[in-house]
């Protein structure tokens, strides 16, 4: 079966735990060679308005060896990019991901295998019917999985719906975008159902970077306007975001009114899910029970969960920790809405920080704090990842000085009811 290659697709690419580091590497790697090239005409140049007219055939030697100097140096950044380019291509994403538990996101594009009237099945070459036959086989029955959400059978569709990729299935209809900086997108979606996890708003938006450019293209885009799909939605909380964020999880396209042409890794869905059988009669009723089915175990969200309340009795009850604190210095800008820093604790009204000791506590980036400042601040304990960040338990997280009394009294209110 011949399989059109997505207008989107190009390259192959496997994720790395930062897509972004592939992309400035090649612009480091395509900056030195250019420096390069620079060098050796200044060079050139050099030779033949200083050198020689003096030195004759010294100069000449002398220019050889400069020459074979810069081609090996360039010849070896060639190789470099050609390395790096290659590490980040694989033939076939269902079974490079398959290796290292990783599966493609949206933002990767594909190639397809050639188009030819034969394919490989268990690194044997057969016809391209029988690699069909092959390809049914390995597909199990039945239609969904009875085992709950625990995943038996395990191919690119189900790795992607690990529970630490996504908490959210939905069915929107795709608005518009937005440029985000020099190669990203914020896609808009409205909501017409949502499947699994959390409550969805009227309208949100997911990050999408393509892959395999350098700036941004509405042609890289795979969704059209007014069109409704099926979308696998990773879900971040932040206490320092307006609301939740969500980015699209794996390579699945999925327009609801096209089931049939509906692709995941640039393949036919069918050949990419291995727990549930895609035949001529599916239904997207049918694919989107078994999602629900894989994934209704999955955790809300990924990040930390924060008081929703702003009123400071509850602020007060629910924070793990309130201390008194110095700014001392700045260590870190973590992104485009943060900045950590360094502070002493002076006094501990509720929690078990130490006083005297100093902790790196992230504020927002607009936040009215300068160094030296004393404020109260109400934390979070840091993350189970090994980082020993404090974030804000809440939006309303910082009093001035001038609170503590209230605060206090509050505190002691709550450990007498206690």
């Amino acid at each position: 079966t011949v399989v059109p290659l997505p207008r989107w697709g190009r390259l192959t690419r496997k994720p790395t735990a930062n897509p972004q580091f592939e992309v400035w590497l090649n612009r480091y790697i395509s900056y030195c060679l250019c420096k390069i090239l620079f060098k050796l005409i200044t060079e050139v140049l050099f030779f033949f308005e200083n050198m020689l007219p003096y030195k004759g055939k010294e100069a000449w030697k002398e220019f050889y060896i400069k020459l074979i100097r810069l081609l090996t140096t360039c010849a070896l950044a060639v190789w470099l990019l050609c390395v790096g380019c290659a590490c980040t291509v694989s033939g076939d994403p269902s079974v490079s991901d398959a290796s290292d538990g990783q599966t493609q996101g949206i933002g990767d594009s594909v190639t397809l295998p050639p188009m030819t009237e034969e394919n490989t099945v268990g690194g044997e070459t057969v016809p391209a019917d029988t690699a069909e036959t092959e390809a049914e086989s390995t597909v199990s029955a039945p239609n969904v999985n009875t085992g709950g959400s625990a995943i038996t059978d395990v191919g690119p569709l189900e790795m992607i719906c690990s529970p630490d990729r996504v908490h959210n299935v939905t069915t929107a209809i795709y608005v518009g975008y937005e440029v985000m900086g020099e190669d990203g997108y914020y896609l808009t979606f409205q909501t017409v159902q949502n499947h699994v996890g959390l409550a969805m708003t009227e309208q949100f938006e997911t990050i999408y970077y393509p892959m395999d450019t350098f700036s941004a293209s509405s042609a890289d885009i795979p969704f059209e306007i007014g069109k409704t799909y099926l979308l696998l939605l990773h879900r971040y909380r932040n206490v320092y975001a307006d609301g939740d964020y969500f980015q699209i999880s794996g390579d699945l396209l999925v327009q609801t009114d096209d089931f049939e042409n509906a692709t995941l890794n640039g393949r036919p869905l069918e050949t990419q899910v291995a727990g549930m059988k895609i035949t001529v009669n599916t239904t997207p009723e049918d694919f989107i029970a078994y999602l629900t089915e894989i994934t209704a175990d999955h955790p809300d969200f990924t990040g930390q969960d924060y008081i929703q309340s702003n009123v400071r009795v509850d602020i007060m009850t629910a924070s793990p920790h309130v201390v008194t604190v110095t700014a001392s210095s700045v260590t870190s800008a973590m992104s485009v809405s943060t900045v950590t820093i360094r502070c002493r604790v002076d006094a501990v009204q509720k929690g078990t920080l130490a006083e005297g000791a100093y902790i790196d506590v992230m504020f927002p980036l607009n936040a009215d704090v300068e160094l030296g400042q004393t404020l109260i601040v109400t934390l979070n304990d840091p993350l189970p990842n090994g980082t020993d960040w404090y974030m804000f338990s809440c939006k309303e997280a910082m009093y001035p000085l001038s609170e503590l009394n209230d605060i206090l009294s509050i505190i002691r209110e709550i450990s007498e009811d206690e």
